[in-house]
């Protein structure tokens, strides 16, 4: 069985935090907005009803749309 904790797993473990961090930073301004709460809240109706399955984090998810949203000047 292969080791997991050598240089490529350090490199790896520092790529996915650099990327969390920076997803963090893009959609962090939206978190505190009436826009992230509305589809957050249509998201977590859609999953409750079984009609959407999530396979992101639902910060990534409703982030991402605020920001479609707001490139289209739409927040």
């Amino acid at each position: 069985m292969a080791d997991r904790s050598g240089p490529q797993a350090r490199r790896t473990e520092t790529n996915r935090t650099r990327q969390t961090r920076s997803n963090s930073l893009i959609y962090g301004e939206y978190e505190t907005g009436a826009v992230w709460r509305v589809l957050e809240k249509g998201i977590d109706d859609l999953v409750k009803n079984h009609d959407l399955k999530e396979q992101t984090p639902r910060r990534y998810i409703v982030g991402y749309l605020c920001k479609l949203l707001a490139q289209h000047d739409l927040l």
